[in-house]
């Protein structure tokens, strides 16, 4: 049985996962606190989606173990159990365009529903509670009936997050959800996400390539590098020293957030 007062929520014991004999994720040993707010971080092809992916149950680890709650990830059925335990929202979204915002924020009901209800969902005008609460939590109760294809980018990251929430999984894993977001759009959707975590209790692992958000809106920073730890620290602990070795290629800095925070302390 999954203790979900367990105070560790995800626990790994040295995870590797390799795809044809490249690790994308490398002997990883970490544990994630029941109800903490954490961010991975790091250039891209760290092994940051891989590890959520991990977390998620999406793909199996080489070697090594994963438990949720104290319970082996590999003993959790697929389907609901998994489903009210685990959710992630990916970077690609995987919204339908052509269907409302409504439906879209449905499926994370799927798991729960009977065939014939998911049917009649789609087929009938049948207003789910929750969707329409979850929509108006994320500021798109105005666009519940529009289809998803007509809303801006912004918007359709709060259609994701909505249907996560409607999914109530006990973890919530986010890849990159600020990716194709302005500076602004992306502060408002950092900030939302934060406030519903906390609001809900809820444990936040999310992925981020800017340190300046991974700073301001986590309270803790995991970086990666090469599908290792390079980092595990209190964001206030997070120093520019440390995030220009995180990005460094080569003797350069490879992005421009290594060299865009304020140096603190650590």
């Amino acid at each position: 049985m999954i203790d979900r007062e367990s105070p560790t929520a995800i626990r790994l014991d040295s995870v590797t996962k390799a795809y044809a004999g490249s690790c994308a994720v490398s002997a990883m040993t970490l544990e994630v606190q029941r109800g903490e707010q954490v961010c991975l971080l790091g250039p891209s092809g760290a092994g940051k989606t891989t590890l959520l992916r991990l977390m998620a149950g999406m793909v199996e680890p080489s070697s090594g173990g994963i438990t949720v709650f104290g319970t082996p990830l590999q003993d959790i059925r697929r389907g609901p159990e998994l489903a009210s335990v685990v959710g992630m929202m990916q970077q690609q979204l995987d919204l339908v365009p052509q269907l409302a915002v409504r439906h879209n924020i449905e499926a994370g009901l799927l798991g729960r529903w009977s065939t014939w209800r998911a049917v009649a969902g789609l087929l009938l005008p049948v207003q789910s509670h929750a969707a329409a609460s979850a929509a108006r939590r994320v500021g798109l109760e105005d666009k519940f009936f529009t289809r998803v294809d007509r809303l801006s980018g912004g918007e359709q990251q709060r259609v994701a997050l909505a249907r996560l929430l409607v999914q109530d999984p006990a973890i919530l894993l986010v890849d990159e959800p600020v990716a194709s977001l302005d500076p602004e759009l992306a502060t408002d959707l950092l900030s939302l996400l934060r406030d519903l975590t906390i609001e809900t209790n809820k444990t936040l692992v999310a992925s981020l390539h800017s340190p300046e958000f991974a700073t301001n809106f986590f309270e803790r920073v995991i970086g990666l590098r090469n599908g290792r730890i390079e980092f595990d620290l209190p964001s206030s602990k997070v120093s520019r020293r440390r995030l220009d070795a995180l990005y460094q290629l080569n003797g350069r800095a490879s992005g421009p957030e290594s060299v865009s925070m304020t140096e603190t302390a650590g």
